[in-house]
């Protein structure tokens, strides 16, 4: 299709879909001024497309769109809505020095390359067209960045969503400025399976009837003469090998062999933590003007190159290291140093990889921080604590000559707290071992491990901590 066409279409047909399934040419959209709203739905532009400079006067709906080469949306002006939720870009794709009014929407939109959003602007204009699918806001909520994400300079008057994104490299938002509220979330076992594309419907809508999945709320269709949902929430799920345990409950007359195999497939390979380990996440100069509590809840930064010199001086810096510090931990790890590389930094991974946020001393104590504060206020900020015990914990928590390590004040902070809230793991001990020098964690109900098996011991725990709440 020819861009003739493509104008000719877009003219005849009002505002409604009509390229689906159709393959678009023409790539040179430059400097145009659309009157009329644009519904490119299920396109596939085969080559490089540049819309730059370009005003859309009405909505312009990229909905499902495929872009084979690299596409160009810089200095384009949205006049009203720009949607781009379910694309794929598998170029390069830039939209530098855009201009939204009320509504972005990136929604499980996956960048297969570079994604440039510098200086781009979203405004809240205050329509009263801005309802239902015209929320004012910027959506990114489940979007898939596999190269760098740069959004540096960009500015965001609207609520701004990022809910379990994925950043396989770099996320750049230097001197963006937030002015209105903020959310990262999600834990990295959050998963959306598609209810179409991995198995069979009929066979999806059994296992959401079971409870193995609940339905998500985004995208609605139209299936068998009923409204369903076109994804689908893994519910309660904290590995592979619970979801494999999970569907092999279901039964072969329901879930072939290959089914379980699709699904499981699918869940490892979107169960990641949202920011890519030994990655760069920056902030650097960044406003915000309204950080909570719940502005990075779940977000687990281990393990990242954090730049958290936000703009504002002291106060805007304490602002955010208190957003950043307000997100309670599942679970503070306590442990003798000598058990770090064989246990404690192995079952901290594990625990991660099972949804949790973890607070372990390796990745939360920043260079020059004080050791005591960071690790009080860790112990104030978890809901539980595991307390790896071995012979060597054992012996240097308790010393012989009866002076207090600091490892035994964790475990006596802990104890305080709540004793039930504390989940033991032996490993080379007995409870007449634990008895002898503890006798209120002996009375613990504890997990037995080894080195071999950290995977079943973090399954054990993560299952206790995710049930009791």
């Amino acid at each position: 299709m020819n861009k003739q066409q493509v104008l000719d279409r877009i003219a005849a047909s009002e505002g409604r879909a009509a390229f689906f399934g159709q393959n678009v040419d023409a790539g040179d959209f430059k400097n145009m001024v659309f009157e009329h709203s644009v519904d490119f739905y299920g396109a596939t532009f085969t080559g490089d497309v540049d819309f730059s400079s370009t005003t859309f006067k009405q909505p312009a709906r990229f909905r499902a769109v495929q872009f084979k080469g690299r596409a160009a949306f810089d200095f384009c002006r949205f006049e009203v809505a720009a949607e781009f939720s379910e694309s794929t870009f598998d170029g390069e794709a830039s939209f530098a020095r855009s201009e939204v009014g009320g509504t972005a929407r990136f929604w499980r939109t996956r960048f297969g390359d570079r994604a440039t959003f510098r200086e781009m602007v979203v405004n809240a204009v205050g329509r009263s067209r801005h309802s239902g699918d015209w929320q004012e806001q910027a959506n990114f909520s489940w979007a898939r960045f596999e190269k760098e994400a740069v959004l540096t300079f960009a500015r965001f008057h609207v609520p701004c969503h990022f809910w379990r994104p994925l950043f396989r490299g770099n996320a750049l938002m230097d001197e963006c400025i937030f002015g209105s509220s903020v959310s990262f979330g999600g834990r990295q076992t959050d998963v959306l399976m598609p209810r179409f594309t991995v198995i069979a419907p009929e066979t999806a809508g059994i296992l959401e009837a079971r409870g193995l999945f609940t339905p998500d709320t985004e995208v609605h269709v139209t299936y068998q003469n009923r409204w369903v949902s076109a994804y689908l929430m893994f519910s309660s799920v904290y590995s592979a090998e619970h979801l494999a345990e999970r569907l092999r409950q279901v039964g072969e007359d329901v879930l072939t062999p290959d089914d379980q195999r699709k699904i499981i497939e699918y869940w490892k390979g979107e169960a990641l933590p949202t920011f890519a380990r030994d990655s760069v996440v920056s902030f650097r100069r960044a406003t915000f003007n309204e950080l909570s509590d719940e502005s990075f809840s779940h977000i687990d930064l281990s393990g990242v190159g954090l730049d958290g010199s936000v703009a504002g001086g002291d106060a805007g810096r304490e602002a955010f290291r208190r957003a950043l510090e307000s997100r309670s931990y599942d679970v503070f790890i306590c442990h003798s140093s000598d058990d770090k590389d064989s246990l404690a930094r192995p079952l901290a991974e594990k625990l991660r990889e099972c949804g949790l946020v973890v607070w372990y001393d390796e990745t939360r104590i920043a260079p020059g921080s004080s050791l005591r504060e960071t690790i009080e206020r860790g112990l104030e900020r978890s809901r539980y604590g595991v307390v790896v015990l071995t012979p060597t914990f054992l012996a240097k928590t308790w010393q012989s000559d009866g002076s207090a390590s600091w490892t035994r004040e964790e475990v006596e902070a802990l104890l305080c707290k709540s004793p039930g809230k504390i989940l033991p793991v032996w490993y080379g001990v007995d409870a007449d071992d634990v008895r002898r020098r503890s006798p209120a964690l002996a009375d613990l109900r504890a997990e037995n491990a080894n080195a071999q098996e950290l995977e079943a011991t973090a399954l054990k725990l993560a299952k206790r901590i995710h049930s009791q709440g």
